[in-house]
């Protein structure tokens, strides 16, 4: 049984655990083995997520964030299952005629047809869709047993609307529900394998972290009076529910938790590099008769806005949103840190950013690209890695990004051509206040700033989590160097599986008893499944429905 938590990080789970805030999951590290799980290159949910259930690296599988270049456009479209290249892990045990029971895996939509069911993770239509279960009446037999199926919480939305016991409220609601439904297609369905996976965990870390942090510069004292403990409720909320599981879960099983990245304080990188990019002078934005002073004016009222919700009488709130109609950021300014595409001068700029994704504007692969191959592309990228590793936080004078690899030192696969040209790891455990840039004609740096209508105050990291306990497993050890695409085979070797040669994880075998281990490890032959990834087919109304999902995570203005 694999019990995901998405953003889960042993940075809260330790202390917790010792203080007895967490008892089962103290008694899980105590009787198993526990370590940091290395992410993906980008720790994002939809790459890593995907890296889990096929145990290949992001240039392999194809899927590298919830947003993509669309190929050959400066379109930005949103990732879907639909494009993963690769089997799955229980689609490789369906077929190995195992019984599977999947439930809201990130990234699996549209639901596999398997030995078993499945339901979809986010990004996903509505319960309703057809292909949101499999069975494909699924969905609608857990409508009439409970009425609904918990969407993502709006939790951005409300929050922006102040209404925080709402957002609270929403995140716990969905917790609750899908815990119900866990048991019901436990029982419903008995299965070989289990995976599901709970993600109001790395919800609750983007937009509460403020609170719990003293560190953090928006952490007030009153408030974190009232809502700081959030984040672990949430966590306690899992600690019971792992309780409960212990307590049915037979002398056979293995039970696995893992999380797709950490989490840690957001340094606000993603709000500000496109700002960075435009004060380096190497990326440009076009110039309009009263452009700026239009910006301006839409920025600072989107300023005021939160002023009118908290301090003005409701009859004048109604008439500055009245007044005020279509301020917030586009999803194209809100995923570029304020900036459109349509805004860019696309014919004097070097490079650009979009979300986790720092890009070359590469000549033909670009539509307007003016990055020459070969030597001009290198010379831009070590250009940018030099600037990028000597920028700082014009306060502090403090690094802020840690590493910068080009993508082929830290990738491989068929996608590579489509992965970012730079990977970015951010320094950890502050917030930018500013990121400096200087050009080379210039005495003095520019500063870049982050944006003030990005509320998340808590951020992915590197690494995550793996526990495993049960049938075959050390007891209170410490595992090292384990990486996220090492789940697949370790799973398929503890199931008596072979493990696909094309994968690129290895089997934990520290984490086993020697006598669990006696059994060689079998590969096999790669099968080609015809699972090539191919382009998002969402209809209007799905795109609506995925979108305010993305929106209520986060991704999303």
């Amino acid at each position: 049984m694999v019990m995901g938590i998405d953003g889960g990080t042993l940075d809260l789970v330790v202390p917790w655990s010792q203080s007895g805030e967490l008892p089962n999951l103290k008694r899980l590290i105590d009787e198993g083995v526990c370590g940091k799980l290395r992410s993906t290159v980008i720790p994002s949910s939809a790459s890593a997520w995907t890296s889990f259930m096929t145990g290949k690296n992001p240039g392999k599988h194809g899927i590298f964030s919830f947003f993509r270049l669309i190929p050959g456009t400066y379109k930005i479209g949103i990732t879907s299952g639909k494009q993963r290249d690769g089997k799955t892990l229980w689609s490789i045990l369906s077929d190995a005629g195992k019984k599977v029971g999947i439930i809201n895996v990130p990234m699996t939509y549209p639901a596999e047809s398997v030995n078993g069911f499945h339901l979809a993770g986010y990004p996903s239509p509505s319960y309703r869709d057809p292909y949101f279960s499999y069975p494909r009446g699924l969905g609608g037999e857990i409508q009439k047993v409970f009425g609904s199926y918990p969407a993502i919480p709006n939790t951005r939305g409300r929050l922006l609307k102040g209404d925080v016991d709402g957002a609270i409220e929403e995140l716990c609601s969905a917790f609750d529900l899908k815990e119900k439904i866990f048991y019901f297609l436990k029982g419903e369905y008995p299965s070989d394998f289990f995976c599901d996976v709970i993600t109001e965990t790395d919800q609750a870390q983007h937009f509460f972290w403020h609170l719990m942090d003293t560190r953090h510069p928006r952490y007030d004292p009153i408030l974190a009076k009232r809502h700081g403990n959030v984040i672990l409720s949430i966590y306690k909320k899992i600690d019971k529910f792992l309780g409960d599981i212990l307590e049915g879960l037979g002398e056979e099983w293995t039970l696995i938790l893992v999380s797709d990245h950490g989490a840690c304080m957001n340094h606000m990188g993603n709000s500000l590099l496109q700002s960075w990019l435009i004060n380096l002078g190497v990326l440009h934005v076009k110039k309009r008769p009263l452009h700026h002073f239009v910006r301006l004016s839409r920025k600072m009222l989107r300023m005021l806005q939160p002023v009118a919700r908290d301090f003005l009488p409701h009859w004048v709130r109604d008439k500055v949103k009245k007044l005020t109609p279509n301020l917030a950021l586009s999803t194209n300014e809100y995923m570029l840190g304020g900036t459109s595409f349509n805004e860019i001068a696309w014919d004097k700029t070097k490079a650009f950013w979009l979300w986790e994704q720092l890009w070359i504007n590469l000549e033909k692969r670009q539509p307007k690209g003016i990055v020459a191959r070969g030597q001009g592309y290198e010379e831009v990228r070590d250009s940018l890695r030099t600037q990028l590793l000597q920028a700082r936080d014009y306060k502090t004078g403090q690094r802020v990004i840690r590493e910068v690899f080009k993508k082929e030192e830290v990738l491989k696969g068929k996608y590579l051509d489509e992965a970012p040209d730079l990977q970015i790891f951010w320094e950890e455990g502050s917030v930018i206040s500013g990121m400096t840039a200087r050009r080379e004609e210039e005495l003095e740096d520019r500063v870049a700033f982050s944006r003030e209508d990005d509320i998340r105050t808590g951020e992915h990291s590197p690494y995550g989590m793996v526990i495993l306990w049960g049938r075959g497993v050390k007891k209170g050890h410490l595992l090292s160097n384990a990486e996220i695409v090492d789940l697949p085979p370790t799973i398929l070797h503890m199931m008596d599986q072979p493990i696909p040669s094309d994968m690129d994880g290895r089997v934990l075998v520290d984490a086993f008893e020697a006598d669990f281990m006696k059994r060689p490890i079998r590969y096999e032959k790669a099968p080609h499944d015809g699972s090539d990834g191919c382009e998002e087919t969402y209809d209007q109304e799905e795109m609506k429905q995925i979108r305010e999902q993305l929106k209520g995570l986060g991704y999303l203005g």
